[in-house]
């Protein structure tokens, strides 16, 4: 950066010129702003640094969450069927009881329950006789002369 300078042959004078002068002093400005602004890019490139660092970490986690939200609309979307499927036997079965109830049919089922109950009363009855214990020494019996 040294400024070209030339003696005047007439004056013996020194000179400068226009052209190195303003090349000089473009040279100078360049240098000030590079070492004003020389902190700040510092500053600047490790910030970029730091931001790609946090990036290529985050864009793994990134990666997890998208296959893990695939997952998770999967369990969601079986949930939802196999609570829609559940609503729906419920429903049915509430609806058949309700029919049941409020119909003609509850006098049939009410019949059928108590001879059911009936049956069971006497199956009781002939338990307590013994019936059952005869019925069956008489059939331990017969198979013990049909097996000879």
């Amino acid at each position: 950066m040294k400024l070209e300078i030339k003696i005047d042959p007439v004056t013996k004078e020194q000179m400068v010129s226009l052209e190195s002068l303003n090349l000089h002093m473009m040279k100078l400005a360049e240098k000030a702003i590079n070492d004003a602004a020389s902190p700040y890019l510092t500053k600047a490139r490790d910030t970029t640094a730091a931001v790609n660092n946090l990036m290529q970490g985050f864009g793994g986690e990134v990666e997890k969450l998208v296959a893990l939200k695939g997952d998770l609309i999967t369990a969601l979307r079986d949930a939802r069927f196999a609570t829609t499927r559940e609503v729906k036997e419920i429903t049915a079965g509430v609806n058949d009881l309700v029919s049941i109830i409020d119909g003609k049919k509850s006098e049939q089922v009410l019949a059928s329950l108590q001879e059911f109950a009936d049956v069971c009363e006497r199956l009781q009855k002939l338990r307590t006789a013994g019936i059952f214990d005869s019925v069956l020494e008489m059939l331990v019996k017969t198979s013990d002369t049909t097996d000879v």
